[in-house]
């Protein structure tokens, strides 16, 4: 956040529910109590987590320093902790937590119709299983055994939420993943002019398909044909594109350019957008 203040030292925060812009400090915004605490063998409400976190930001911290100040080369190892900050980054937040739960409730409401077709013919199976999901969930009641098979879509719908170290285990998994096609793509920097800034957001890792969706397909960030931006400060931003591995290049970008990176960055923020300047925040509200 400290990237993003202004020449005097200072930080505000755009809240998008209120259009209220106020000041604030780099650590206090954006910050939800408890989001990342998990229950460990010795301590209840552990940092743990976020303690992982820190090691990966601190690591990164330098490296985008230096980016900023216009550094192009890096050893490998460091490219790999930007790529894996940048994944984390992207599923750390409420936006990401939200829609791994959607993504998870589909997935276990269509794994318990399968199940269900399947015992849909012996009925001390489908009973027992009556009873478990009973205890499970007592505000849903099964159809009978003889009607599974008129089951539509709307039938049953399984409420599913990750618990805190699922949730966690499941960021650091899939960040891998993430940052290794992340590694597989075309970095650039792009330099903002004199006279604008970039914004950073709740959601900082900024996403735009450049291509219709098909049929079969749901945002992601490394469905083919999606631009990421990151703001790394008030002065540049990574842009990270279709393309193989070249290195990171550092590109002047217009005044539009950095206009429509944090037009989107509004739209996709949760609920806050942070900037140094008061003026660009109160312009960006006009937005909502």
């Amino acid at each position: 956040m400290r990237l993003f203040c202004g020449v005097d030292g200072k930080i505000y925060s755009l809240n998008k529910e209120f259009g209220a812009v106020r000041e604030t400090s780099s650590k206090g915004v954006a910050y939800s109590h408890n989001f990342y605490t998990v229950d460990t063998v010795d301590e209840k409400d552990s940092s743990e987590a976020e303690d992982a976190f820190a090691k990966v930001e601190n690591r990164c911290m330098p490296i985008i320093k230096q980016i900023v100040g216009g550094k192009t080369d890096f050893p490998n190892a460091d490219y790999a902790d930007l790529a894996i900050y940048i994944a984390l980054q992207y599923w750390r937040t409420p936006t990401a937590r939200a829609r791994m739960d959607k993504i998870s409730k589909v997935i276990a409401t269509h794994e318990l119709r399968d199940k269900l077709r399947q015992i849909s013919t012996e009925p001390e199976q489908y009973e027992e299983l009556s009873r478990d999901f009973s205890d499970e969930h007592p505000d849903i009641i099964l159809p009978p055994m003889e009607d599974i098979g008129k089951l539509s879509n709307t039938d049953i719908v399984l409420e599913f939420a990750w618990d805190n170290g699922s949730y966690i285990q499941a960021v650091f998994g899939m960040a891998e993943e993430i940052a290794s096609g992340l590694l597989n793509s075309h970095w650039f920097v792009l330099k903002a002019p004199s006279n604008s800034q970039f914004v950073t957001t709740d959601n900082p890792v900024i996403m735009r398909l450049t291509r219709p969706l098909r049929p079969s397909e749901a945002p992601a960030i490394l469905l083919p044909g999606t631009e990421k931006y990151f703001p790394l400060s008030s002065r540049c931003c990574l842009a990270i594109t279709d393309g193989g591995w070249t290195g990171i290049r550092h590109l002047k970008a217009t005044t539009n350019n950095v206009r429509a990176i944090n037009r989107l960055a509004f739209m996709q923020a949760e609920k806050y957008v942070i900037s140094g300047s008061m003026p660009l925040l109160r312009s960006i509200s006009s937005l909502g």
